[in-house]
């Protein structure tokens, strides 16, 4: 790709172009700061107004601080919290599956089971 922007003379000076344009974009000129000048003054700015505001704060005369003591815990008795459940009883259905007789189950051809005596 470096070699296909080199061949011809008016790529490469309009690619040449595109670096000196964002390079003055980004760190800008002697006379105009770029966008990186005026983001690190915006964050010095920031620094200087959090710095202020902490020094204001510390200068402060200290006041009690008051922490409300916790209201009195009360528990519910344990028959409260117990309910009756309704529902259905489990002892009328079967566990088992639907049909009476063996299961038999069904594996396909390429699988091999651990039980398999094919395995060992």
């Amino acid at each position: 790709m470096y070699q296909l922007l080199f061949k011809n003379r008016l790529v490469a000076l309009a690619f040449a172009a595109m670096i000196v344009l964002g390079v003055k974009t980004l760190i800008g000129t002697e006379d105009e700061g770029g966008v990186l000048t005026r983001k690190t003054a915006q964050i010095e700015a920031n620094v200087q107004a959090l710095q202020d505001e902490g020094r204001r704060f510390q200068s402060r005369p200290e006041r009690a601080v008051v922490i409300p003591a916790p209201a009195a815990t009360v528990y519910a008795p344990d028959e409260a919290l117990i309910e009756d459940a309704e529902g259905v009883e489990p002892e009328g259905i079967p566990v088992g599956p639907d049909t009476e007789g063996p299961v038999v189950r069904e594996v396909p051809p390429d699988i091999i089971l651990p039980d398999d005596p094919g395995l060992n």
